[in-house]
């Protein structure tokens, strides 16, 4: 880090919740972990973060939807939903949810 590193929001938001999904992980365990669930999580985060980097979207509103969302998601591990069809009604539910309070709570 040289002279002109800056204090980055995003970034710790954004490895904070990646810590929140290591994290709920370890607390699940391995044997009951919903590994498709996981696989998207990671990839509909990576994908909205790369996409908007690459598109250079700045609106903080979103950006920090994105994370919110992970961080629903990060919680959804948590939860023992039983069937597949519950868990992707929570992973869509958590996407929609978590990219709308950004939007709700902050004004441009």
């Amino acid at each position: 880090m040289g002279p002109e590193a800056k204090f980055n929001l995003h970034r710790v938001v954004g490895m904070t919740a990646i810590i929140a999904m290591i994290v709920a992980m370890f607390v699940k365990g391995w044997d009951d972990m919903p590994w498709p669930y996981l696989a998207f999580a990671f990839a509909v985060y990576a994908a909205a973060l790369v996409a908007s980097f690459m598109l250079r979207i700045e609106d903080f509103r979103l950006i920090m939807g994105c994370h919110v969302a992970l961080i629903f998601l990060a919680m959804g591990i948590l939860l023992d939903l039983g069937s597949p069809g519950a868990h992707a009604g929570f992973f869509i539910a958590s996407i929609s949810s978590g990219i709308a309070i950004p939007f709700v709570l902050l004004k441009q």
